[in-house]
């Protein structure tokens, strides 16, 4: 089912398709972790595991952001040419 979707976003996203793969993976990533821990699976990690995902949670939303702001950066520069 992902590559599915996958193929129907990038349909979508014209120009900047070369980064679709990349926020399609961190969303895929992001989402299983969010329903793992709604899941409960949480309860038998460790308070330094329960960090460590967070922080690799963040990292991938940043990084999400920061690909987000490229391609509109991108997008911008282009139509201004």
């Amino acid at each position: 089912m992902q590559f599915s979707f996958f193929s129907m976003g990038e349909t979508k996203m014209g120009r900047i398709k070369l980064s679709s793969w990349t926020l399609h993976t961190a969303g895929i990533i992001i989402f299983s972790t969010l329903l793992g821990n709604r899941a409960e699976a949480v309860e038998r990690r460790r308070t330094a595991d329960k960090w460590l995902v967070a922080l690799s949670l963040f990292v991938l939303v940043a990084s999400t952001a920061i690909v987000g702001y490229g391609n509109y950066l991108g997008l911008s520069s282009a139509s201004a040419d």
